[in-house]
């Protein structure tokens, strides 16, 4: 990756981590277990090179987000101002009964 800037290298190697870590677990892939794996990649049980990119500052994390279109089930987690959005808690929802739901 010579000549190649941080910049242009952080997507590059966020990719790397995501496939690496979604590789290791293909055919268990459900809702929980893919969030629990989002997660083991932030902190970086994946690839310690992205792991190390989020603790420099140069990649965060705001939100995490896995969903089943099928049964409208979803996991989502935010950042807060001291906290990744991995290392927050994780919130159950169904877009479904949202949905259905008077504002």
């Amino acid at each position: 990756m010579s000549g190649i800037s941080i910049s242009a290298a952080s997507p590059w190697m966020h990719y790397i981590a995501i496939s690496k870590g979604i590789k290791s677990q293909w055919g268990n892939l459900d809702l929980n277990n893919t969030m629990t794996i989002l997660r083991d990649i932030y902190l970086g049980k994946t690839d310690i090179r992205f792991f190390i990119m989020q603790k420099l500052g140069i990649y965060s994390t705001p939100y995490q987000w896995v969903m089943s279109p099928e049964t409208g089930d979803f996991v989502l987690s935010f950042a807060t101002r001291d906290k990744n959005a991995f290392e927050n808690t994780v919130n159950y929802f169904n877009f479904y009964k949202l949905l259905e739901k008077i504002p």
